[in-house]
């Protein structure tokens, strides 16, 4: 049995310091714009995730988002990108 991990990576001076399974989701999903929105500044949230060929896209579509990524999130081919 393999076991894999997904890591979310925010600005380190993003002052959110965590995120909930929904949270993730309704940002991913594109419901949640602004950081405001989630206890940190009055900012636009950036997304960046995998390309859709790869199995992190997959899990994260699947266990996470639980719906279609939002059309800004910006598709990064290799994982030294992210």
């Amino acid at each position: 049995m393999c076991k894999d991990g997904v890591t979310i990576f925010l600005n380190e001076a993003n002052k959110v310091s965590d995120l909930s399974l929904k949270q993730l989701s309704d940002i991913y999903l594109g419901k949640t714009k602004n950081w405001k929105e989630v206890g940190g500044a009055d900012a636009e949230i950036r997304l960046y995730g995998r390309e859709n060929s790869s199995g992190t896209y997959t899990y994260f579509h699947d266990e996470v988002v639980k719906g279609d990524y939002a059309a800004t999130v910006q598709s990064l081919p290799e994982q030294q990108q992210l």
